[in-house]
């Protein structure tokens, strides 16, 4: 993912937007390149219910990433 953004940032793109499955089984992944990638926003369809205390808690300290709450299935 890391290698994607990189070569998308290189064209111009800077908005980054996981679906399919539920991305925040790699929540910790995803933090880390929000945290590397700041100048980026980041946007993950989830179904919700990985995003305890903790994650609100990163998601408010990096300020690129977006929960898109997804109730279908």
């Amino acid at each position: 993912l890391d290698s994607i953004i990189c070569q998308g940032k290189e064209m111009g793109t800077y908005v980054y937007i996981y679906s399919g499955g539920e991305p925040l089984v790699r929540r910790d992944d995803l933090i880390r390149l929000c945290e590397k990638h700041d100048d980026c926003a980041f946007l993950a369809f989830t179904n919700g219910t990985l995003i305890d205390d903790h994650v609100a808690d990163e998601m408010l300290r990096v300020h690129n990433f977006v929960p898109a709450i997804s109730i279908e299935g």
